[in-house]
C-alpha cells in the first residue's frame, strides 16, 4: 500500500500532514481553509506507520513550519551556496537524498519552475515549483484512493485503470505498488 505522507530520510524536510485528519476544513486535494486552531502534536500518541514525526500544520494552512523546512531543502539542494539551484546542483543534492533521477528529468523540473529564465531556481520560484507540484500530486493520489481512507491498494489501482479502460489483474497492481 502507498500511504500519502514522506519518507523517512526526508521526514524531516517535508511535511507529514495527514490533511483530512489534521487539518479539517482544508481540502487534501490541495485547496485551502481556515487554519487549524489546535496546536502540533506529538505524533509518537499516533499508531500509524511513520507517525514518530512530529505531526505540524502544512503549507495550505500556512504553517511557519513548511517555510523552514523549505528552506532546509533549499539549503540541502543548493550545493554550491549560490543561491539558486541548478541541474548539476539538483543532481547531486537530490543523492544525497537518495533520490536519483535522469538529467532529462531534472532539467524539466527547472525548466517548469525557472520563471526568469536564467537556468536555475531562486528560493521563491523552487517553492513555488514544489507548491504547484505537490497540489497535482495531491489531486492524482485523492483520485487514486476511491476509499478515501489515506491508502492505495491493488484493489483501487485495478479499479482507476479499469476506469480508464485498461484491464489489469490483482497480482499486476501488486507490482505496481512493489515499485
Amino acid at each position: 500500500m502507498i500511504q500519502q505522507q514522506g519518507t523517512r530520510l526526508l521526514a524531516g524536510v517535508f511535511c507529514q500532514c495527514r490533511s483530512a485528519e489534521t487539518h479539517a476544513g482544508v481540502d487534501p486535494g490541495g485547496g485551502c481553509g481556515p487554519p487549524p486552531s489546535a496546536s502540533p502534536q506529538l505524533a509518537s500518541q499516533d499508531s500509524r506507520p511513520g507517525s514518530e514525526i512530529l505531526d505540524h500544520p502544512c503549507d495550505m494552512c500556512g504553517g511557519p513550519e513548511q517555510e523552514h523546512r523549505l528552506k532546509v531543502l533549499f539549503q540541502i539542494l543548493d550545493v554550491n551556496g549560490d543561491g539558486g539551484i541548478c541541474v548539476n546542483d539538483l543532481t547531486i543534492g537530490l543523492k544525497k537524498l537518495g533520490v536519483h533521477r535522469t538529467e532529462h528529468e531534472l532539467r524539466k523540473i527547472v525548466k517548469a519552475g525557472d520563471k526568469d529564465l536564467d537556468g536555475q531556481l531562486d528560493f521563491k520560484e523552487f517553492v513555488h515549483y514544489l507548491r504547484d507540484h505537490e497540489k497535482k500530486l495531491r489531486l492524482v493520489f485523492k483520485s487514486l484512493d476511491k476509499k478515501n481512507d489515506g491508502w492505495i491498494d491493488s484493489q483501487e489501482i485495478v479499479q482507476s485503470l479499469r476506469d480508464l479502460g485498461i484491464n489489469i489483474s490483482e497480482e499486476q497492481a501488486e507490482e505496481i505498488l512493489r515499485r
